[in-house]
């Protein structure tokens, strides 16, 4: 699972060098004009693409591995039900069904803080990311406008990176699934959404104190943003099925 979030994270910090690296490439250091920015989008629409048509070739290429026929296959129940007579189907398929609602249930009544930690998680960095700090005024009223121009790109640079990091943290991820609890971690999202949803609105919209000052406050805030958006959904995901009490079914 952190492996899983890792390569998700790393994927947003690439997204933000290509997108950089395109800007830098057709206007430079100076701001971008509208043309450009049409260009630039349709460019990473294509470029986009042609990744996602090179990522279905690649799957539909893959072959399935001895231990998914051992682990998997071998232990599953669809030989047996079509061995079977229509009638006897549908009496299978009517209690695979209830079966099947029974043990959401039961994995619903042992993983809801884990749920709400991460809805709550991404809920506050969607509200906050990207777009009110993406528009804050990041230059003053006598400057050339050059970094309002960046600031966009700078944001987003700032939190992919951190996020990143919150992912990769190896060490304290496996101290946090082993150590924090379900309802724990519920409590560290809300007084994430509690800090940080007045931190970057008072800096960003509208400003309540002097813009040199709040520029570096949204890059603060989101640059712990993104570290604890990592780190926490990550130990969220890690620890969720931990909360099964032993012998859980599989189903569950």
């Amino acid at each position: 699972t952190q492996m899983v979030q890792a390569g998700n994270g790393a994927c947003g910090v690439i997204v933000s060098f290509v997108q950089i690296g395109a800007r830098l490439f057709s206007s430079g250091f100076g701001p971008i004009e509208k043309g450009h920015f049409e260009i630039l989008t349709k460019a990473f629409i294509g470029l986009m693409g042609v990744l996602s048509f090179a990522l279905s070739v690649i799957a539909l290429s893959m072959t399935r591995t001895t231990l998914y026929a051992r682990y998997v296959e071998a232990h599953s129940d669809d030989r047996s039900f079509y061995a079977v007579g229509d009638k006897r189907k549908d009496i299978a398929v009517q209690a695979k069904a209830r079966a099947l609602v029974k043990a959401s249930c039961l994995a619903i009544r042992h993983v809801w803080p884990s749920f709400l930690a991460i809805a709550i998680t991404f809920w506050t960095t969607l509200t906050l990311w990207p777009v009110i700090p993406g528009r804050a005024c990041a230059s003053p009223p006598y400057g050339k406008g050059t970094l309002q121009s960046w600031w966009f790109d700078i944001v987003i640079l700032t939190f992919n990176t951190c996020d990143f990091i919150g992912k990769s943290l190896r060490g304290s991820l496996l101290w946090g699934a082993s150590c924090l609890s379900p309802m724990c971690q519920l409590y560290l999202a809300i007084v994430r959404a509690l800090v940080f949803l007045p931190l970057v609105l008072t800096a960003s919209a509208p400003q309540l104190y002097d813009a040199t000052c709040a520029r570096w406050v949204v890059v603060a805030s989101i640059a712990a943003l993104g570290v604890s958006n990592g780190w926490l959904c990550t130990v969220a995901f890690m620890r969720a099925p931990r909360a099964l009490p032993p012998n859980t079914p599989n189903l569950v």
